[in-house]
């Protein structure tokens, strides 16, 4: 308690008053009590003064500042009585009680609230803050803008009344589980009102609830887009369908950009043709299709033209959109951009548009944007192009261009399966060039390519549509003809024929090529693909083996096809079961009647089948390559008889072998047959090897330089069935050859066809000028026997001397008229 005069002098000081230390003692110097208040409280003093003074009754003096005597402040509040009246006091006094320690906390407490207050106002997240009963005790700027609503609205409200949408949804539940459990709690989860994504952080305490709201709507967008970049890769590489990628491309773009709309437009022959606008209104799609690629055409026209962005803020002003102004706008269409998409080597494919649905609203971000939509649609379509060039290359032929073998195998299995539930017939031709291997051989392979793209295009003239042409393989085509009944598939054969009879002009020449035509037609020759392929190739060589020119399946094909094949398997079997035999009919000297060789003959005598044809076996054994086995079996049973004739006659009698192309083409021919002449002891001048001409003038320089060792062995060379084949005469000069063999053709007509007589005395004549021996085959009657010998022939074999019997059952030594 202190006393002090109407002048602010010290009266009285109670003894707690200087216990406090304060400078109010008796023993202190004297000292006006106004000036131990702080200046900036005297104002607050002396209204309290003034008060109690005008009323005559106590003033509350509020806290204020009071000079300790340590020289500091002290925050001191009471009461002031006026005691004026009093004539013992005639003063004022205070009785006051020391709140420094108060006033101290409640600074600290309203700094530490200001401080907090900065802090969170400051966090860039959102935070707010509930309390036990779910109501609001503090919401920030960035919250209350996430909430859409103002703070000192939602301040002292309770969550879920205030946002009742949340109720029983997994925010609420999450909540819950946060306060009571008591352990930090974080989740995304996406805000609608605000179109944004965010990370809520739950701090649960005794009081309440904090949540910390972060906005991840960027990195949410960076990683949807991603994902979605990510998966369209991978529909790239997995060979999704075009239009499904350029349907997730613009999506990828559309989910980035709310509110805009995409179209890809592909580039062919000069226009654009819509790929994929998932979005955009169908009318307007159909309008821009189609769209001429130039100036001013269309923002995409105009891209596609000048290689270049093009951006138009404002769709209702700008010229390149004249044509489309009025349906824009009705489909609310304000701004787009769009860009060229490029290929490696810089040439457009195609555009990618972004319509916006308020002028001026492309900005640069949707621009990098659709710089990567354009990167991911260039792959896609470079992609897909690729994969149908790997397509075509796999399913067609690379010198013709034609389908292969395995598309057409694919076209004729959907021409059946169309055909079974429609009805109606398949036809199915091969197309076979005869020869052809003799065109690669002389005249090159160029040649030979020139003439099959030739074939090709000729062949494409046959087809109607819905047919398909195909080259099979080498030198063989083939024709699907869906609904084609056997007559219109032969009347298609004729007309192929017909087509390559022409002749072909190619590299300064002018060649004809022949062909053979196998016809299969469904169901009459099989209902299955893999049926009507094996019947027209039954067909096709039946007609090549025949010269037919065209030949359609038939089931007797296939019994005598697997007669073959049952008969080629038996061959195979006839050496080591001992079937096979020579025979051996004599060739005569014809002017000495006397024999002087023979031809060995093979025979095959069947189990089953008795005696078969050599016509039969021969040229099986040619197809299947047992010729070559066979061929040398032949050779050295022959030479092994020779050397017994010899020795029981004592006479030296040549051994005639016949040679197929296949032996003699063997690079080991020759070492064979010395091996046959040094194993069987026969004297080389005694074998007669006998080549067709065929053989000889099929690579006239190989058979040259092998017939020249076959000489050196010092075996004889003869030209088989001579005069049906093409060798010239300039050839037949450079062969070391030993005999020409008169074809039997020519030697049967002799007595009564005056050209066979000719073509018989130019042989011979061409034979002594070149110092060659002749042997006449076929000789059957003593007329020609007669005629023979007077026209200088040498030698001669037919029936007439002796029909081909075993070596055992023997024939006579001289020949008799």
């Amino acid at each position: 308690m202190v006393v002090f005069d109407p002048h602010g002098g010290l009266i009285y000081a109670s003894p707690s008053t200087q216990q406090l230390g304060y400078a109010c003692a008796p023993s202190a110097p004297p000292v006006r009590a106004f000036d131990l208040i702080h200046p900036d409280d005297r104002p607050l003093v002396e209204k309290a003064l003034r008060h109690a003074s005008s009323f005559g009754e106590a003033s509350v003096l509020s806290p204020h500042r009071v000079r300790h005597a340590d020289g500091s402040w002290r925050w001191l509040e009471g009461t002031l009585v006026n005691l004026l009246d009093d004539f013992d006091v005639r003063g004022y006094m205070l009785i006051a009680r020391d709140v420094t320690l108060i006033r101290q906390s409640q600074e600290a407490l309203a700094q530490h609230s200001q401080e907090k207050a900065v802090l969170l106002e400051s966090i860039t997240d959102a935070f707010y803050s509930l309390d036990s009963s779910w109501r609001f005790t503090y919401v920030n700027d960035r919250a209350a803008t996430l909430l859409a609503r103002p703070a000192q609205e939602l301040l002292g409200q309770v969550k879920w009344t205030v946002f009742p949408e949340s109720v029983g949804t997994d925010i609420e539940e999450r909540y819950r589980e946060a306060v009571q459990t008591q352990r930090p709690f974080s989740f995304e989860t996406w805000y609608p009102p605000l179109q944004v994504w965010g990370e809520i952080n739950l701090y649960p305490s005794a009081q309440g609830l904090s949540v910390v709201i972060q906005d991840i709507t960027a990195r949410k967008v960076h990683e949807q887009l991603e994902r979605d970049r990510l998966r369209i890769l991978q529909m790239t590489v997995e060979g999704a369908p075009l239009p499904d990628i350029l349907t997730e491309v613009s999506l990828m773009v559309e989910r980035q950009r709310p509110g805009t709309l995409c179209s890809v437009l592909l580039l062919r022959d000069g226009r654009l043709y819509t790929g994929a606008s998932p979005t955009l209104p169908p009318v307007f799609t159909q309008a821009v299709e189609g769209l001429r690629v130039g100036l001013n055409s269309g923002v995409c026209g105009t891209a596609a033209f000048t290689r270049q962005l093009v951006v138009i803020d404002d769709v209702a002003t700008h010229p390149a959109t004249q044509n489309f102004r009025a349906l824009a706008a009705l489909c609310g269409l304000h701004s787009c951009a769009s860009l060229p998409i490029l290929d490696g080597a810089g040439e457009v494919l195609g555009t990618f548009a972004l319509y916006a649905r308020q002028p001026k609203q492309i900005q640069a971000k949707d621009i990098e944007l659709m710089e990567k939509a354009r990167h991911l649609t260039a792959l896609a379509i470079e992609q897909r192009r690729l994969h149908q060039q790997l397509t075509h290359q796999a399913q067609h032929d690379p010198l013709t261009q034609l389908p292969n073998r395995a598309l057409a195998a694919e076209y004729l299995d959907h021409a059946l399966r169309q055909a079974e539930d429609g009805g109606g017939d398949v036809a199915l031709l091969f197309v076979d060039i005869d020869d052809f291997k003799a065109i690669n051989d002389t005249l090159g392979h160029t040649v030979g390519d020139d003439v099959l793209i030739e074939v090709a295009r000729r062949l494409s003239t046959c087809c109607r549509e819905g047919d398909l042409l195909a080259r099979a393989g080498g030198d063989e085509f083939s024709l699907v003809l869906p609904g084609t009944p056997q007559s219109a598939a032969v009347d298609m054969a004729q007309q192929v024929l017909g087509v390559l009879r022409r002749p072909f002009a190619l590299h300064g020449r002018e060649l004809y090529v022949a062909a053979s035509v196998g016809i299969s037609v469904s169901p009459q020759a099989g209902r299955d693909a893999s049926s009507l392929r094996r019947h027209a190739d039954l067909a096709m060589y039946r007609a090549k083996s025949r010269k037919l020119g065209y030949a359609v399946f038939e089931q007797e094909m296939n019994r005598r096809t697997l007669e073959r094949l049952q008969l080629a398997s038996d061959l195979r079997h006839a050496v080591e079961n001992q079937e096979l035999e020579l025979h051996y009919q004599p060739q005569v000297n014809l002017s000495a009647g006397q024999v002087v060789g023979a031809e060995a003959l093979l025979r095959w005598r069947h189990p089953q089948l008795g005696m078969v044809s050599p016509a039969q076996f021969i040229p099986l054994a040619e197809e299947t390559g047992l010729i070559v086995p066979l061929g040398e079996w032949v050779l050295r049973q022959a030479c092994r008889q020779a050397v017994r004739w010899t020795a029981a006659s004592r006479a030296t009698l040549r051994i005639a072998v016949n040679v197929s192309a296949l032996q003699f083409e063997r690079p080991d021919f020759v070492s064979i047959v010395a091996a046959c002449l040094h194993d069987s002891g026969l004297e080389p001048e005694q074998l007669e090897l006998e080549l067709t001409e065929s053989v000889v003038m099929q690579d006239i320089q190989e058979s040259s330089a092998r017939m020249t060792a076959l000489r050196a062995l010092g075996v004889r060379l003869a030209v088989d069935d001579f005069g049906t084949g093409h060798s010239s005469l300039s050839y037949l000069q450079r062969l070391p050859l030993n005999v020409l063999k008169i074809d039997r053709s020519f030697v049967q007509q002799v007595s009564g066809v005056e050209s066979a007589l000719g073509v018989v005395k130019a042989i011979v004549a061409l034979a002594q000028h070149l110092g060659l021996g002749t042997v006449a085959e076929g000789i059957e009657t003593k007329e020609e026997w007669r005629l023979l010998r007077e026209l200088g022939c040498v030698d001669g074999q037919g029936f007439f001397f002796g029909r081909p019997a075993e070596a055992g059952k023997g024939w006579p030594v001289t020949a008799t008229e």
